[in-house]
């Protein structure tokens, strides 16, 4: 899985009208019923905003005695860590009260398996053999604006108070130890992440590591490693 996380730092100093608009963070989401069964998409990249209507349409669908079972159809690259861990927890909670089926409909990436798994453990499936599945694992992007910074005429200087305030800041050179401190982050949220998927999916460690190396795989491949269960073809 890749899971991004942003680097902290401070963006240059520049004229309001020079910077660049903002991209919308948005995460599709739409709940519909085909008979008794729910459907919940969702799309786009997953930002942590939308987790708590994710969860609450998922309940929503748990607790309406119309409906027998709930299918999410996912199709994301994946998204923000931070409350992705509740959220997988609290679908898996949900999905001990009444049926959750996964639905691949053409990617299902990082964030997205660690949500799928959460809700239907090894219920997942793909919609067609060139759905790709998987980039599970951890990445942590730092920039070095130092340079740009220079360039604009400008000289940052982060002062601050502690052995490791601001040792990752994006104003100079990523320092070695800065390297460590970004690295034992990475791998502690991969850790969390494996060890989510082993109580998911019931696997073992070493099962579990064959799907979680960061590889995307096309759906067959995904089906022969245990990340879905089934091809629609």
């Amino acid at each position: 899985m890749e899971v991004q996380l942003i680097a902290s730092g401070y963006e240059p100093a520049q004229a309001a009208e020079s910077k660049p608009e903002a991209p919308e963070r948005k995460t599709h989401i739409m709940y519909t019923k085909l008979d008794n069964v729910g459907v919940l998409h969702v799309s786009g990249i997953m930002y942590y905003e939308y987790y708590p209507e994710i969860y609450n349409k998922a309940r929503a669908a748990v607790e309406d005695a119309g409906i027998t079972a709930l299918i999410l159809s996912w199709n994301t690259p994946g998204g923000d860590v931070p409350g992705l861990h509740n959220l997988a927890e609290r679908l898996f909670e949900l999905r001990q009260r009444k049926k959750i089926v996964s639905y691949v409909n053409t990617q299902c990436m990082s964030a997205g398996v660690w949500a799928a798994a959460g809700a239907s453990g090894g219920e997942i499936y793909a919609s067609s053999p060139t759905d790709e599945v998987g980039s599970i694992g951890a990445m942590f992007q730092h920039m070095d604006v130092s340079a740009r910074n220079a360039a604009l005429g400008l000289k940052i200087t982060d002062i601050t108070a502690g052995k490791y305030k601001g040792i990752t800041t994006s104003n100079r050179p990523l320092t070695e130890e800065g390297e460590k401190v970004i690295q034992a982050k990475v791998g502690g949220i991969y850790e969390i992440f494996l060890t989510s998927l082993e109580k998911f999916f019931g696997y073992s460690r070493d099962a579990v590591l064959t799907m979680s190396e960061g590889q995307v795989f096309l759906a067959r491949t995904a089906k022969a490693v245990g990340l879905v269960r089934g091809i629609y073809e």
